[in-house]
């Protein structure tokens, strides 16, 4: 059976299971581990050569098939079973299925130049912006021998000059196709012998307004033939006047289109077509990337990370009125995050810890260069999430809520596994208005529980404030 195939029962039970505590062996290894003096043994397997890591904007952690649940195969593709049985099962599922992935993955901005700031630096973008001389991964790996190349889709990032530091290769574009097809052109030129070790980025714009799914041509041994990505998932019986363009997106933020329920569902339709084009690029990098070296194998060799930097509103929930970018709701903020490296990490796991996109930072340098200095890190830096990974031995692990910011719009929101906080103040107040949501009782935060549960509001409230006060947030 093809990883993406998995029966959605099993998932489910693999969704349970990564709350459950570990087993108590290993809580009895730690306790042996202490008493010798704390010393942690070497990871078991092979530690990765080269790390590839790919962004993608606009990406919602909820419309991502397999191991996020969706039952749309958006980031799913069939293959023949010659090629899965060849390890080309290569989609954003199985990659996903094979590795790490984080249930609750949060990005500490909805602006995706901010997000990308905190994965490089392991800052939130207030505190990198603040600390200049706060590294970015590329210029510690590539002090530690790595060649560093980036080719990114820059239409909403603006100043990309911090995020280019350290990258010896650092390539923008217009599009994800003129991405696609430059980073492409790199692999292929690509001088084995002069990159020992290769940090590659891909950052896509992803499926971005407007919404306006391609076409796709069919791949040698993949059946399905042409896939037509702008009609793959439309209800081909609606016939309202909504589409993806600019235009129309425009007038529902500005509240003058009135959506029914069958106008949501066909923007949710050309966001999902949109995510299944972007998961097929993203396919085709990674299956050139495991052919790099001409073995089939490069991949084997590499630490991947996928993350998403932000999601979007498509405005599925019934009588919502226009949010826009001062609405940190959980569908402009949850996103896809996923660590694969079977030789070093055994075992395919979903873990329901909350995190955010700072611990990227970390657990890379400590995958890659161990525990050192660069990982004694102040409060408001992000965490290695290794102990969380790690199988073979426990050790202490900071559990703590993950926060968002928007500082344009005075909005900040606290994420537990279980529960948000979120803060707004309005334009021309002063005072914060606290809403709190049970996600596992509501998941897509609709009903406002806060004058029920006033205890649980003022608990987040005072961490909420401690982690601001970290910033130095205004």
């Amino acid at each position: 059976m093809a990883p993406h195939s998995m029966p959605i029962v099993k998932r489910l039970v693999v969704l349970v299971l990564a709350g459950l505590p570990k087993l108590a062996g290993l809580a009895g290894l730690a306790s042996v581990l202490g008493a010798c003096g704390g010393a942690l043994p070497a990871r078991p397997g092979t530690a990765p050569k080269h790390f590839l890591l790919v962004t993608v904007e606009g990406l919602r952690a909820d419309h991502v098939s397999g191991a996020y649940l969706y039952l749309r195969p958006t980031t799913a593709w069939q293959l023949d079973t010659k090629l899965v049985e060849d390890g080309q099962a290569l989609a954003i599922d199985d990659l996903c299925e094979q590795g790490v992935a984080l249930a609750w993955a949060f990005t500490p901005s909805p602006e995706p130049r901010d997000a990308l700031l905190g994965l490089h630096t392991g800052f939130p973008a207030l505190v990198a912006e603040a600390r200049p001389d706060a590294p970015t991964l590329a210029e510690v790996l590539a002090k530690a021998g790595f060649a560093c190349s980036a080719f990114v889709s820059a239409g909403s990032l603006g100043d990309t000059s911090r995020l280019a530091k350290g990258f010896a290769t650092f390539e923008a574009r217009a599009d994800d196709a003129e991405t696609l097809d430059a980073a492409l052109q790199a692999l292929a030129a690509l001088d084995r012998a002069k990159a020992e070790r290769i940090f590659f980025w891909l950052h896509l714009d992803g499926p971005a307004a407007p919404f306006d799914p391609p076409a796709a041509a069919p791949r040698e041994g993949e059946s399905g033939g042409v896939v037509d990505f702008a009609t793959r998932f439309v209800d081909p019986r609606y016939t309202g006047s909504i589409d993806g363009s600019l235009a129309t997106l425009g007038k529902i933020e500005r509240g003058e289109l009135t959506l029914t329920p069958a106008d949501r569902g066909r923007l949710v339709d050309l966001y999902d077509g949109e995510v299944a084009a972007v998961a097929l690029g993203v396919r085709d990098f990674v299956a050139a990337w495991r052919n790099l070296d001409g073995s089939g194998g490069f991949l084997d060799d590499t630490l991947f990370v996928l993350a998403g930097t932000n999601g979007v509103d498509l405005y599925e929930r019934p009588g919502a009125t226009p949010r826009g970018g001062a609405w940190l709701g959980i569908e402009r903020v949850r996103v896809p995050l996923c660590f694969r490296h079977p030789r070093s990490l055994t075992g395919s796991r979903l873990l329901s810890e909350a995190v955010d996109l700072t611990d990227v930072a970390p657990t890379v340098r400590e995958w890659f260069l161990g525990l050192g200095t660069e990982d004694q890190r102040p409060p408001a830096g992000g965490r290695t999430l290794l102990p969380r990974f790690d199988s073979y031995v426990a050790r202490p692990f900071e559990s703590r809520p993950a926060l968002s910011v928007d500082v344009a719009h005075r909005a900040a929101a606290l994420r537990t596994s279980e529960w948000t906080l979120l803060s707004l103040t309005p334009a021309g107040s002063t005072t914060a208005e606290l809403r709190l949501y049970d996600r596992t009782r509501d998941p897509r935060e609709e009903r406002d529980v806060a004058p029920t549960r006033p205890e649980k509001v003022a608990e987040l409230h005072a961490e909420l404030e401690r982690r601001l006060a970290e910033l130095k947030a205004p």
